[in-house]
């Protein structure tokens, strides 16, 4: 990507929902391009997202930036994924799952190969989510 700058940008929300079981993503609805798939921890609010978010940036010890999809570079295509998660008593994402994704699949993979390569403070938490953001520049 010879002269490009590739910028990767994350958005940090969080929201404690309880428990949660795992399941696999079915898409639930389909808008603009914009795809969200079943949540596993129920809706995710925007109030508690905005309330948690700070005290999730504050766990964060590191982060993996992700490799930008080839084919969406050489497209010019930007977009982003929404996951869920929980963190393990180690610190580490687990349960990893997309509730939304734009365009569809296009980032998804990158996203959660990154991601699963976050580090948080040691202690356990349970259905928070995050939006990677992909952008070129």
């Amino acid at each position: 990507m010879k002269g490009h700058k590739i910028f990767f940008t994350t958005i940090l929300s969080a929201t404690v929902l309880g428990s949660c079981a795992s399941t696999q993503s079915q898409i639930i609805a389909e808008n603009n391009g914009v795809i969200q798939y079943q949540s596993r921890c129920a809706n995710h609010s925007a109030t508690k997202e905005e309330n948690l978010a700070n005290s999730s940036h504050d766990m964060l010890l590191s982060t993996k930036a992700p490799k930008y999809p080839i084919k969406a570079a050489r497209k010019r295509i930007e977009g982003y994924t929404k996951l869920e998660y929980d963190i393990s008593p180690e610190g580490k994402p687990i349960n990893i799952n997309v509730i939304e994704a734009y365009p569809s699949d296009v980032f998804n993979a990158a996203a959660i190969e990154s991601f699963s390569g976050w580090r948080y403070k040691p202690q356990a938490s349970s259905c928070q989510s995050i939006q990677l953001d992909f952008k070129l520049e």
